[in-house]
């Protein structure tokens, strides 16, 4: 595949306290600028807010729009950073090898 891919992730984040919940979403965001295969295109953090049914939890999230060079890389970060939401906004059609799938699987 030789065609960039870009992809928005939102990870969440829960716990206590309010400040811990920040200081993890701010970790995860120096981690993804650190990935020497991918390029962060924009983020959005969402403050933490406390949860009307658990007093004390708060939860928030970072929102981020990437562009990669290979699939591999995104299923790779899919294990690493847990997204609770993928889109992938282009290429709008990806077209794969039966060999190349079963490496992707085999991964």
């Amino acid at each position: 595949m030789s065609e960039k891919i870009r992809a928005q992730l939102i990870m969440e984040v829960l716990g206590k306290p309010k400040e811990y919940v920040h200081e993890i979403i701010e970790e995860i965001k120096k981690e993804l600028e650190k990935e020497s295969d991918v390029v962060l295109i924009s983020y959005n953090i969402g403050q933490p807010k406390e949860i009307k049914d658990s007093p004390g939890f708060f939860t928030g999230f970072l929102d981020v729009e990437i562009e990669i060079e290979k699939i591999e890389t995104l299923l790779a970060m899919t294990f690493k950073y847990m997204p609770a939401h993928i889109d992938l906004i282009y290429p709008e059609k990806i077209h794969f090898a039966n060999v190349e799938v079963a490496e992707l699987l085999n991964f």
